[in-house]
């Protein structure tokens, strides 16, 4: 052995050194797994009213001997539920009657939510001898708006500036969302002219949104246009703005017959026609023609009103007065706004002047 050369005893203390600190790596890395918390928060989501779960599941099996359900509020933990075999716990009376743990599945059911239940939640896992296991939670919780509804409070009333003033409304939801407004087969900032500042109002006791927008369209822009507005992604019905001002006038007589034609100037990919009239406010189908399937006709209308697909009219035969009135021919495209076209029947005893059927252009 040379001088200078470790001796054989202190190599040996010089492995055993090393052996002890890679176990004691080992035993720490060890200990810090075993505490299982999880740093990431899990996500759920509920809708008011309903019921979500908060399950903490273990990758490996131990004794639990008691388990909390908390949630941070303002800082600060608050006991929720939770079960401990020692005794009954105290649970705060908005979560006693909603509120259920089941010990097997390590697991509380959450029912009757409202937006109040939103925001972080803690599982803490006691084991006999070992560290608590703390598993995180964010609950998410949203409500459907309604259907938005449309209000036309005035469209094309002075031919001077022809402008449309619509809202759209929608209440019952949450979050807060904002109105997103749409044209069938068109551009919609094509039609815009000025938008209204948004309304929200929320429920103080349910903490709902209600939700109302107003905007000017410029309908010299574009006639015969139908739009749809949606708040929370709930979309209303389409509904008709900017119609062409014009009526067209059809004369008949008792027991005769005319002809609302609906020709236009420009060929078009036509896929459908609804012919309609309008009864205290509300739209009635009379007849019309659709490639995918027939169409329901009332009774009164069966028998005596055929539709011609080439023409694009509708014949109405053994007029009587109760024909008299407004009547809309609907056009509809693939890929392009509809067209509406409006005619008033006038139904007389005796003959009217020679003209009994009308026929007119549009664009």
């Amino acid at each position: 052995m040379l001088i200078g050369d470790p001796s054989p005893i202190e190599n040996v203390l010089r492995i055993m050194k090393n052996r002890i600190r890679f176990l004691f790596v080992i035993i720490s890395t060890l200990q810090l797994m075993s505490t299982g918390d999880d740093s990431v928060a899990h996500h759920v989501q509920g809708i008011v009213g309903g019921s979500v779960k908060m399950r903490c599941e273990l990758e490996h099996p131990h004794i639990v001997n008691r388990v909390y359900f908390q949630k941070t509020v303002d800082g600060h933990e608050i006991f929720i539920n939770g079960f401990y075999p020692r005794g009954p716990l105290t649970v705060p009376e908005e979560y006693k009657d909603r509120t259920i743990v089941n010990q097997t599945e390590l697991s509380m059911e959450m029912s009757e939510l409202s937006p109040n239940d939103e925001g972080e939640y803690t599982c803490i896992i006691f084991f006999s001898g070992d560290s608590p296991i703390k598993k995180k939670f964010h609950l998410t919780v949203t409500a459907n708006y309604s259907v938005s509804i449309i209000t036309i409070w005035g469209c094309g009333g002075d031919p001077a500036d022809h402008n449309c003033v619509i809202g759209c409304s929608s209440s019952g939801g949450y979050p807060r969302s904002s109105v997103t407004w749409g044209a069938v087969g068109a551009d919609m900032s094509n039609l815009l002219m000025r938008k209204g500042v948004p309304v929200f109002r929320q429920d103080r006791d349910s903490l709902l949104w209600n939700v109302s927008h107003v905007v000017i369209l410029n309908c010299r822009r574009m006639l015969n246009t139908w739009i749809t507005c949606s708040v929370g992604g709930v979309v209303s019905h389409a509904v008709s703005v900017c119609d062409d001002p014009v009526v067209h006038h059809v004369q008949g007589i008792v027991g005769g017959s005319v002809k609302m034609r609906c020709e236009l100037e420009h060929p078009h990919i036509v896929n459908r026609v609804y012919f309609q009239k309008t009864v205290d406010g509300h739209e009635i189908f009379i007849n019309g023609f659709y490639p995918r399937g027939p169409l329901t006709l009332r009774e009164e209308y069966k028998d005596r009103t055929i539709v011609n697909q080439t023409e694009l009219s509708m014949e109405m035969s053994e007029l009587s007065p109760n024909d008299e009135g407004e009547y809309t021919c609907i056009i509809f495209f693939s890929g392009d706004s509809p067209i509406k076209k409006k005619f008033h029947l006038t139904v007389t005893r005796t003959h009217p002047h020679p003209h009994t059927h009308t026929h007119f252009k549009s664009a």
